[in-house]
């Protein structure tokens, strides 16, 4: 190898690595309280994304949610799916699954990902909105 295609191949590697530390340095995984993600979902550009069972999500869902069932065989295929770039605010029922969803996600390459602390009954509890 020459010098200079030695050189060349450094410099590479060192652009490709200092590249690959600015999304991790933005890349943003967080549980946050339900005034937090009330915030979040408020944003211009964001996708709200219920990971409980249909019967869960008929019963009561935050409005315009994204119903992607945890325990749908298909689950990971389908949640990957989703735009990396947008973040996602994620909330099951009481936070366990969307918890997991969002360990799944982080190791996936998800920019940002918020999940609802204490799921949909946290939501309830402080008397904010859902629909049917």
């Amino acid at each position: 190898m020459t010098a200079s295609l030695r050189l060349f191949a450094i410099v590479l590697f060192i652009i490709t690595v200092l590249g690959s530390g600015a999304d991790a340095k933005n890349a943003k995984h967080k549980d946050v309280n339900p005034g937090a993600f009330k915030r979040q979902i408020a944003k211009t550009q964001v996708i709200i994304v219920d990971v409980r069972t249909p019967d869960e999500y008929n019963a009561a869902h935050m409005e315009n949610a994204k119903m992607i069932d945890f325990k749908d065989e298909n689950f990971k295929d389908e949640i990957t799916k989703l735009p990396k770039d947008i973040p996602l605010c994620i909330y099951c029922r009481s936070g366990n699954r969307s918890s997991k969803t969002m360990k799944i996600l982080k190791q996936e390459g998800f920019l940002k990902v918020y999940n609802l602390k204490g799921g949909i009954n946290a939501w309830q509890e402080k008397g904010l909105k859902t629909v049917q």
